[in-house]
């Protein structure tokens, strides 16, 4: 069977048209931008050498491989030599007159049904999971920045067009990594503060009660240390030192209604308000001293006073003393001072 010139084109116009309009198959197709004057840091996977006129030829060969992302033209190269330098991704790029550089710009061609290509699909998914990593990077404070970290919905999409799955999968793991490594060690700090913030709570209640001081709520104050540390981590850091505060305002107001019911003179009553002022900078630096001498009972320390000798006296006050210079480091052993 012959055809004619005719029914050869008949023929491949049919055939045009069986393939364009069949599956209404999505691509992407590769804009190039290209920088003048920027050379492109970083190990090339392939250098090629070239002549000066031969520009177009490396933006070309960047073109047809597909593992090129960018490109590097050096006109003027270190030894006298014109290079062509194909990287296989966007790496950090820095102005310098010596070269010309380009790199791929992945765009979107959505032809007939509207359907999106099977790399498109998986872009537009590990977009919404850049998002979402980045939102819980900015709800816990983590502190995360660089071109893996923001909201850009077009950038992140961009970039996994442009990276292979090999770069993408690494990129992803480190962020989740990232992440879980942020969230773990707020809940590690969460949960010593609130265990710090229930024993405090507990040594300021039981000092309101033995000091018989019934300044502030009733719903400040509790002995209970395991409700403390619950409600502790449901609350705002901030929610949490506030009440704390208010606790201790209302026992500072205490102690001073006190030590103006109880002024008094002589060199035990001194000594006396010397050890309720040592108890109470105990209880405001949170040192959890205890024993016979931490305590707010001003008639103990003035019969103790009136027991022991001005040496005994002195002894006492300057042992105080020092602990409440380093009570941080006493309470870390749990040391008990009587």
């Amino acid at each position: 069977m012959k055809l004619s010139s005719g029914g050869v084109a008949a023929l491949f116009s049919s055939v045009v048209a069986i393939l364009l309009f069949a599956g209404g198959v999505s691509t992407v197709r590769a804009e190039m931008i290209v920088s003048p004057t920027t050379i492109y840091i970083g190990a090339p996977y392939r250098s090629i050498p070239m002549k000066q006129s031969q520009q177009g030829a490396c933006k070309r060969a960047c073109q047809k491989d597909k593992r090129c992302r960018s490109w590097t033209f050096i006109r003027i190269g270190t030894l006298g030599n014109v290079q062509c330098r194909l990287f296989n991704e966007i790496g950090r790029s820095v102005k310098n007159g010596c070269c010309t550089s380009g790199y791929k710009k992945a765009k979107e061609i959505v032809k007939n049904n509207g359907k999106l290509g099977r790399q498109a699909k998986r872009c537009r998914a590990w977009a919404a999971d850049a998002i979402k990593l980045n939102t819980q990077n900015v709800r816990n404070d983590c502190g995360y920045r660089g071109r893996a970290w923001h909201s850009n919905d077009k950038r992140h999409f961009r970039r996994c067009m442009q990276l292979g799955p090999k770069a993408l999968r690494a990129e992803r793991r480190g962020q989740r990594s990232a992440i879980n490594s942020c969230i773990s060690e707020l809940g590690f700090e969460k949960r010593a503060y609130c265990s710090y913030f229930s024993k405090i709570a507990a040594v300021q209640s039981e000092t309101r009660r033995k000091a018989d001081c019934r300044a502030g709520g009733n719903g400040l104050w509790s002995t209970n240390q395991k409700a403390d540390y619950q409600w502790c981590l449901r609350a705002d850091r901030d929610e949490s030192e506030a009440r704390q505060d208010k606790r201790q305002k209302a026992l500072n107001r205490c102690f001073r209604q006190k030590g103006k019911q109880q002024a008094r003179t002589g060199p035990c009553h001194k000594y006396a308000e010397a050890a309720i002022s040592d108890f109470r900078n105990n209880i405001r630096k949170g040192c959890d001293l205890h024993g016979t001498t931490w305590h707010n009972n001003y008639k103990r320390h003035v019969n103790w006073c009136r027991m022991n000798s001005d040496k005994a006296r002195r002894r006492e006050a300057k042992k105080r003393n020092l602990v409440l210079k380093t009570c941080k480091l006493f309470g870390k052993f749990k040391i008990e001072w009587r």
